[in-house]
């Protein structure tokens, strides 16, 4: 049998036009949490994913906020997202900063 071709993974920073597909895959997750732990985790809805999506596309235009989409022949796979977030003190939390800042 011969070997498969090689597929190729883009990865490459979303776009607006990926927030359906985030959106997705947002609703995806949060039915898994739900699912493994319905006392812990918001159970999906029917407009989870419109809304998941919305949330990260608006975060594209955040200067702190970095979403990023993995593509295989123009369809997104898997998508990451990671903001610097300030102080949080019901976490007990200080800002982020990296290591060059000490």
């Amino acid at each position: 049998m011969p070997d498969a071709p090689a597929s190729t993974i883009v990865i490459r920073p979303a776009t607006p036009a990926d927030a359906p597909a985030m959106g997705r895959l947002g609703a995806l997750l949060v039915r898994t949490h739900h699912d493994f732990d319905p006392q812990r985790f918001i159970a999906a809805g029917e407009r989870t994913a419109e809304g998941y999506g919305s949330y990260l596309g608006r975060q594209l235009r955040e200067s702190d906020v970095i979403v990023l989409v993995a593509e295989e022949k123009g369809q997104v796979l898997g998508y990451t997202y990671a903001g610097i977030e300030g102080i949080d003190y019901m976490a007990l939390r200080g800002p982020a900063k990296s290591r060059a800042q000490g």
